[in-house]
């Protein structure tokens, strides 16, 4: 659900606000809006950046090496890139507000107290019509044209649309400038196919990459929080599941966890309190002399991983060994002292 609404909650029927801000996700690409740029340049640039992060979160493979030719290494034709492409590539970017939000309360309450300024002043306005003041009348509606240019603006959040439809075409060397063959939205042959009765759309892809029938993202997911629990996935190359990745070093323990994860329910808390409870994990990760030859990098989990915290993680346990952490989930950004 929530990958599906990450990348197309938008085209969800009855779509709601939350489920539209999910796609906030694919906003996130470089940007540029200084005059004399060409908008359309960066426009192409920001699709290629959804299509290489969709393929290397989801499908775990280097889908922007087909970019500009064909893959050197694995079965992805530049032609197969640009039908991906085509799922992203009639979209726009929005704006949605964010109601029931704490900022948006505070917005309502300052639109309320403008709304409040208006009023007064249109009223007072009124009255100097009525009293034939002329130059009173001018300055005060100066004054009125700028407390309405003044009204504050409610939050939103940036998301993704479906805009108008756009023809898709192969770009020769990855340059926007030189459109080549045209083609429509799919996905890699090498890949079981998309199937929908009409023209696939990014709801159809969404629901592909989550289906029974796609092999390799429940094994990227799995893979993913496996190094995150060990200090090494199964397949080290988390982001590259193709030719030139690490061959998994378990790959029968990869296809059990995938598939367990998959039947059940993509439940996330229920697979890592799965492994965090088998032995493997809850081995001790003090080094012994003969692993030292056996396994020196301890591919085979011979042992528990001395695990580095990442940058978050070590100020949550700061945060926590001062007292100063909030345990509570969900609500506004705490500012810590």
């Amino acid at each position: 659900q929530f990958a599906i609404e990450q990348l197309a909650g938008d085209l969800l029927p009855g779509a709601t606000s939350t489920q539209k801000q999910a796609t906030g996700f694919h906003r996130n690409t470089l940007t540029n809006k200084e005059g004399g740029v060409d908008q359309e340049q960066f426009r192409v640039e920001a699709v290629v950046d959804r299509v290489n992060t969709t393929a290397r979160v989801f499908l775990g493979l280097t889908m922007g090496c087909a970019q500009c030719h064909d893959h050197k290494y694995d079965p992805l034709s530049q032609r197969e890139y640009y039908e991906l492409f085509a799922f992203f590539n009639s979209d726009v970017e929005q704006d949605v507000p964010v109601p029931g939000t704490p900022e948006y309360r505070e917005w309502e309450k300052a639109r309320d107290a403008h709304a409040a300024k208006v009023g007064t002043l249109e009223e007072k306005l009124k009255s100097l019509k009525q009293a034939k003041d002329a130059k009173g009348v001018t300055a005060l509606e100066k004054d009125l044209a700028a407390l309405k240019r003044a009204a504050p603006k409610p939050p939103v959040m940036p998301t993704m649309a479906k805009g108008a439809e756009r023809q898709t075409r192969v770009m020769i060397r990855g340059d926007f400038l030189r459109p080549g063959a045209t083609v429509v939205a799919g996905t890699p042959a090498v890949l079981p196919a998309i199937r929908t009765d009409s023209p696939p759309t990014r709801l159809d892809l969404a629901r592909w990459l989550t289906s029974p029938e796609n092999p390799l993202t429940a094994r990227v997911v799995v893979n993913w929080f496996w190094s995150k629990l060990f200090g090494r996935g199964l397949v080290t190359t988390l982001e590259d599941f193709g030719t030139q990745g690490e061959p998994p070093s378990h790959p029968e323990l990869l296809d059990w966890l995938a598939y367990q994860f998959r039947s059940g329910g993509w439940d996330t808390k229920g697979f890592i309190k799965g492994v965090v409870m088998s032995r493997a994990y809850r081995q001790s990760s003090k080094w012994r002399p003969e692993l030292a030859e056996k396994d020196p990098y301890n591919r085979l989990v011979a042992r528990q991983a001395r695990l580095r915290l990442e940058a978050e993680t070590v100020r949550d346990v700061c945060l926590a060994a001062s007292g100063l952490l909030v345990p509570r989930v969900g609500g506004p950004s705490v500012r810590t002292p």
